[in-house]
């Protein structure tokens, strides 16, 4: 749970798949700025050229009679959030991780900064900076574990940004 929002665990209705469950954190009554950040990162996030394994992939919600959205207002919610689908990552975040990765060898944290900077690169390359860089933001794919390469991915793209944009969040 952050400021801006908050991410459940959830289980698809008939199966044990896992997914996350990204519900921004809304006031009661007038739209927010954490919906608007929550609808702006999923239409970043669910656009086919954005899917690389550094970054947390997106789900399509499927609605009756209608056609999946990626983002949706939860209408049976208290306020009335706005929520998405992301697909569940079960290793930690870096944060948390960090005393254990202080006593692997140096070769293994190269190798997850090297995992680190992929996505990166991927995103710098499209002309957006992510601009909430910090290791809550980066989550294991799986536990960490000396014996397999880490795969880091990239989690919370509200503040994701080509600089290009007209947008305008306010601040109460």
């Amino acid at each position: 749970s952050g400021g801006m929002s908050a991410v459940y665990l959830a289980h698809v209705e008939g199966t044990k798949h896992k997914v996350a469950i990204k519900v921004a954190n809304t006031d009661l009554g007038a739209p927010s700025h954490e919906d608007a950040l929550l609808q702006w990162e999923a239409d970043l996030l669910k656009q086919w050229d954005w899917r690389h394994s550094g970054i947390v992939r997106l789900l399509p919600i499927p609605l009756k009679d209608r056609r999946p959205e990626y983002a949706v207002k939860a209408m049976n919610i208290k306020n009335q959030p706005w929520y998405m689908v992301m697909e569940y990552l079960s290793g930690d975040s870096l944060g948390h991780s960090l005393s254990v990765i202080h006593k692997y060898p140096l070769e293994w944290k190269l190798e997850l900064f090297y995992h680190i900077l992929l996505p990166l690169a991927f995103i710098h390359q499209k002309g957006y900076a992510h601009r909430d860089i910090k290791p809550d933001n980066i989550v294991f794919r799986n536990p960490i574990s000396l014996v397999q390469n880490p795969e880091p991915v990239f989690v919370d793209f509200a503040l994701t940004t080509s600089g290009a944009e007209q947008r305008t969040i306010i601040d109460n």
